[in-house]
């Protein structure tokens, strides 16, 4: 019994501890408000990208934008169960 609140206490801090993210923002950031979300998903453990995602497509001709991708709650859940088959997903959004 000790054994399973130690395990459910380990999965609930790792799932509560936030999210890994990367901001990149171009130019001086987004200005117009629009805003587009992905999730995408990786092979190999995150070397080889699945669905092809560009966010240089989604941006366009845009010269002030921010891109950011992260690995959030919903991410953490999946991957739990994807990654021992070596997929992986993460979050990208867009904003312009």
């Amino acid at each position: 019994m000790r054994t399973l609140r130690s395990i459910l206490l380990a999965a609930a801090v790792a799932s509560a501890s936030g999210c890994l993210a990367h901001v990149h923002t171009i130019g001086d950031g987004p200005r117009g408000g629009e805003v587009r979300t992905h999730r995408t998903w990786y092979a190999l453990w995150g070397i080889i990208s699945v669905d092809g995602f560009d966010s240089r497509h989604v941006v366009g001709p845009a010269d002030h934008y921010r891109v950011t991708t992260r690995v959030g709650g919903w991410d953490f859940f999946l991957n739990l169960f994807t990654v021992p088959f070596t997929f992986c997903c993460q979050t990208t959004i867009v904003e312009k």
